[in-house]
């Protein structure tokens, strides 16, 4: 679960105080963040800390990494992924909510706060959309610091009202959106109802259960809990993004992430992007999830894989983990795509170089062809080969990345088939339709991937 919204809208103290109402830290270190909070004068950050742990996120109060939690509800093990709301990070923010089945979207309901990030530059209609075209299908939107409007019902529905129509628009069902009032910092409907006066008024949001029944979420762990979770399948071939590597002393090389699809275990022999080949093997030490060896682990767990046979120096966000000898990964020299323009104020031609967030990756890519653009009413062809494309079209557009990049169709590995599409701001959206996978093998060790000055898009 992706904790997205606008920066400054409460996500990290939301977040924090709700692991800590959980009982997944203890008292004494909330004890100590609330002694070093106050010492610098920002005693609001108490919680923020719980996730935010950088120096610099903490000096600057904003979340630059993505953080991790794992928390466990009534019903569910659920991996918390709080992602910077900042426009500055968002590749981050991309990369976290590529690993996420649902989302929290967390909107200020104090004065001017809320318009802030729904308005031209703000963050909120961005992270919505970005979290929508990595694969997010359910959101639960947390209108936060309801305890600074005097828990108006009224500034609730207005707020809610416009974020669900975000949503909707750009193609969230609307029995997949819930909204809860909350206040990340003093803890009302949290985990427990809030027993303010003020909100005497709120009476729960209705969710559709898999059964088809309806409930009443009155908490944001209520609405955590009837959360759908995605069918997967374990048939299809491992690919497994990393979201980043180290090496741990006594341990050796650790690599973080998702398992995308299929299964990984203990002693299988893995290939990570070029790093290995047939006389080389990389081989699956062991598996760990929330601090519990695994025998095996399959699609849609965050785990750390300790890999041997290479350096963690080696390893980056981005590639992926498959198996050696089964339909192994390998990387795309060229891809099909087809896409949605969302906002452009030009014309996009051949030659237009932009970066993608694919997965946990991102990268310039260069537009060498435009197909056809795509008629909206029929999935037909409109036009082929035209000059351009502009804001609110669809098109089929050949593409070559300028690094080293592994992608793989939609059709056969939905995660790895998605991307956003941004130059400074998020342009489209849209799905790979076909790749051209590299023939020749690369250098054995790369140094790095190189080139990332020659695209002209900006992140």
């Amino acid at each position: 679960m992706v904790i997205i919204g606008n920066v400054d809208a409460g996500k990290s103290t939301t977040t924090g105080h709700l692991i800590t109402e959980l009982g997944f830290i203890d008292d004494h270190v909330i004890r100590a963040y609330e002694e070093a909070a106050r010492k610098i004068g920002k005693l609001s950050f108490k919680f923020a800390w719980v996730m935010d742990k950088l120096k610099n996120e903490r000096e600057m109060g904003l979340t630059i990494e993505v953080g991790f939690w794992n928390i466990a509800t009534s019903k569910f093990n659920v991996d918390i992924l709080d992602s910077p709301g900042h426009r500055n990070f968002v590749k981050n923010m991309a990369a976290g909510a590529s690993m996420a089945d649902a989302a929290v979207l967390v909107v200020s309901a104090a004065p001017q706060e809320f318009e802030a990030g729904i308005m031209k530059g703000g963050m909120t209609r961005e992270e919505s959309i970005i979290a929508y075209s990595c694969g997010v299908r359910q959101f639960i939107v947390a209108v936060n610091k309801m305890d600074t409007v005097g828990y108006s019902e009224q500034r609730f529905k207005e707020v809610s009202t416009e974020i669900i129509n975000i949503l909707k628009k750009y193609g969230i069902a609307q029995e997949k959106i819930a909204a809860i009032p909350v206040s990340g910092y003093v803890g009302d409907n949290l985990i427990c109802v809030s027993k303010v006066p003020e909100l005497g008024w709120w009476q729960g949001w209705p969710m559709k259960t898999a059964s088809g029944a309806v409930i009443e979420a009155k908490t944001l762990v209520e609405a955590i809990d009837l959360i759908i979770p995605p069918v997967r399948s374990t048939n299809i071939p491992l690919r497994m993004p990393i979201q980043k590597a180290f090496q741990l002393k006594g341990v050796g090389t650790l690599a973080i992430g998702r398992v995308a699809t299929g299964t990984i275990k203990p002693g299988d022999h893995i290939k990570i992007d070029v790093l290995s080949t047939t006389s080389e093997k990389l081989t699956v030490g062991t598996i760990e999830t929330n601090n519990t060896n695994r025998d095996e682990v399959g699609p849609g767990e965050l785990v750390a894989v300790q890999v041997k046979g290479v350096s963690a120096k080696l390893l980056r966000r981005g590639m992926v983990i498959s198996h050696l000898n089964a339909y192994p990964a390998a990387r795309v020299v060229r891809f099909t795509a087809q896409m949605a323009i969302m906002q452009h104020p030009g014309e996009l031609k051949v030659g237009y170089t932009p970066y993608f967030h694919c997965h946990t990756d991102s990268f310039p890519g260069k537009w060498v062809e435009i197909v056809h653009t795509i008629d909206k009413r029929t999935n037909g062809v409109k036009e082929k080969n035209p000059r351009c494309v502009k804001q609110g079209e669809m098109a089929l557009v050949v593409i070559e990345p300028v690094i080293p990049v592994v992608l793989e169709t939609f059709s056969e590995f939905p995660p790895l088939g998605r991307f956003v599409m941004r130059d400074a701001f998020t342009v489209g959206f849209g799905i790979i339709k076909a790749v051209e996978k590299q023939t020749v093998a690369p250098p054995k060790h790369p140094a790095g991937r190189g080139g990332r000055g020659v695209g002209r898009g900006r992140k």
